[in-house]
């Protein structure tokens, strides 16, 4: 009688386990590169703003990604230097 009821209980974890619906998730992945318009291909660092730009700091400069296209900044728009190592947001948005 004791092995009927560990049969039982077995078989209820096991079909427990088989009868509940996989969930899956799919994100979307977009291999975004010197071809779609960032400035450089070795990124150095990333940041997202309050208004969901990405921020891409690298060897050629400072890429901002707003979901559609780049716009690139180097010394010719006033940065001190295109060797960008890192890049943060503030509580308040600025980079």
């Amino acid at each position: 009688m004791k092995w009927l009821k560990s049969f039982i209980w077995v078989t209820g974890v096991l079909m427990a386990g088989f009868l509940k619906p996989a969930i899956a998730q799919r994100y979307p992945f977009y291999n975004l590169n010197v071809e779609n318009g960032l400035i450089q291909s070795q990124a150095r660092g990333l940041a997202q703003d309050k208004d969901g730009n990405l921020w891409i700091s690298t060897l050629g400069g400072l890429s901002r990604y707003d979901g559609e296209e780049f716009t690139n900044y180097t010394v010719r728009d006033g940065m001190l230097s295109n060797d960008i190592n890192t890049v943060a947001a503030d509580d308040d948005g600025k980079i």
